[in-house]
C-alpha cells in the first residue's frame, strides 16, 4: 500500500526509493546537498541489472558516477591507502586477492598493484555458497553435538 492505494513497484522503482531515502539520510547527517554517486554492486550483476541500478539513483535524484563490482571498491580503497608502499613499475606490480563473503554468494577478485595504478586481472563469483550457507553448516554440526550430549546425559 502507497498512500493509501495499493500499487505494485518495479524492482528499479524501489531501489529508487533506497537510494533517495539513503540520500536524505546522508543530507541531513552532512547538513549538505549529495548529488554524485558511485554504486557498488555484484560482480555478477548483468550489464541490464547495473543498468537499471543506475536509472534508480537517477530516480531518486542522484547523478550516478559509476557502478562498480564491491570488490574493486574494496580494492580501490585497499590501493588508496597503500600506494606509496606499491612498486613503480607495472612488471613488478603485487598482486592482492580480495575475497567477499556475502550473504548468498562468494566472490574472489584478483587485483595487481603498482604506483598509482590498479588493474583488475580476474574476477570469479560463486553464487551456490554464501555466509547462510556458512551459517546453515555450522548451526547443523552444533545442533548434532547438543543432540549427542543430550543424548548422552541421558544415557548415563
Amino acid at each position: 500500500m502507497h498512500q493509501g492505494e495499493k500499487v505494485v513497484f518495479s524492482p528499479t522503482e524501489a531501489a529508487a526509493m533506497i537510494l533517495g531515502h539513503l540520500k536524505r539520510l546522508a543530507e541531513h547527517h552532512l547538513k549538505s546537498v549529495v548529488c554524485d554517486v558511485v554504486i557498488s554492486v555484484p560482480a555478477y550483476w548483468t550489464d541490464r541489472q547495473r543498468r537499471a541500478m543506475l536509472d534508480a539513483a537517477r530516480i531518486a535524484g542522484l547523478n550516478p558516477l559509476r557502478a562498480m563490482n564491491d570488490t574493486t571498491a574494496t580494492a580501490l580503497q585497499y590501493g588508496i591507502y597503500r600506494n606509496k608502499e606499491l612498486p613503480e613499475k607495472e612488471e613488478e606490480a603485487i598482486k592482492v586477492l580480495f575475497v567477499d563473503v556475502g550473504y548468498a554468494d562468494t566472490t574472489a577478485t584478483v587485483v595487481n598493484f603498482s604506483h598509482g595504478k590498479l588493474k583488475v586481472s580476474s574476477a570469479e563469483c560463486d553464487d551456490s555458497f554464501g555466509s547462510r550457507d556458512l551459517d546453515n553448516i555450522l548451526y547443523k554440526h552444533f545442533a548434532e553435538e547438543i543432540l549427542k550430549k543430550r543424548s548422552e546425559e541421558h544415557t548415563s
